[in-house]
């Protein structure tokens, strides 16, 4: 299968997902409650922590006093359970994206829920003081019977709408990046983007453009929590 194609098709199932499960899948925030509102956007960050990449980008952040959400790893938390604090004390949201990082429709919706995302729980509760209602797969990959599960443990599954696609071969510049950004930005919009399980510097000279753009276009920059302004069940 080419890359375009499967890209349509992840695309089709996660916009058939959240309209078939409006309650628990969302591919970006609800209409502003109030007329006239500030157009908001989310920064998110998969796959981390780590120990470069993830710095890197934290301290970016913090220069430009963004907040942003990071769906993280267990397997990686138990490695930089430091890093992970940091996240939270810094005023960033943090998400669960399972134990292990792999296409979870492999498995049983059972199996997910019990070895992926409960040990994950619990290691963050530990580590960053609370157990997150907010569930993002690996890949955004999960199959209909698993999302019916989560949402009926109380998660939400916060999905995208503008993928950087830093994590592909095609982009061969921090520009590519930014780029996807500019032509994809929209009110309301979740970015996805990566801090570890790979080269991530495109991502990290990348970041400080994006968000200067996002600024001058009157963009408040808003984590997932706030910016759904939905609290699981």
């Amino acid at each position: 299968m080419s890359f375009n194609r499967e890209r349509q098709e992840f695309k089709h199932t996660i916009e058939r997902q959240a309209r078939a499960f409006p309650s628990y899948v969302y591919l970006h925030a609800p209409e502003p409650l109030e007329p006239g509102s500030p157009a908001e956007a989310a920064l998110t960050f998969d796959d981390g922590p780590e120990d470069h990449y993830t710095p890197a980008v934290l301290e970016i952040l913090q220069h430009y006093r963004v907040p942003a959400t990071f769906f993280l790893l267990g397997s990686q938390v138990e490695k930089y359970p430091g890093i992970a604090a940091r996240m939270a004390k810094k005023g960033h949201a943090v998400g669960n994206h399972g134990y292990h990082h792999f296409d979870y429709r492999e498995i049983s919706a059972e199996e997910l829920y019990f070895s992926q995302l409960i040990p994950t729980q619990r290691l963050l509760a530990s580590t960053v003081g609370t157990a997150p209602r907010y569930f993002r797969p690996p890949y955004g990959r999960v199959t209909d019977a698993q999302v019916k599960l989560l949402g009926e443990q109380g998660y939400l599954l916060p999905m995208w709408t503008t993928d950087t696609f830093d994590w592909s071969p095609e982009v061969r510049s921090p520009r590519d990046i930014v780029y996807t950004v500019e032509q994809q930005h929209h009110p309301g919009a979740i970015i996805l983007m990566h801090c570890a399980r790979g080269d991530r510097s495109y991502t990290v000279e990348a970041l400080p453009i994006i968000i200067e753009f996002l600024h001058h276009r009157g963009y408040r920059l808003s984590t997932i929590p706030d910016m759904l302004n939905v609290i699981p069940d």
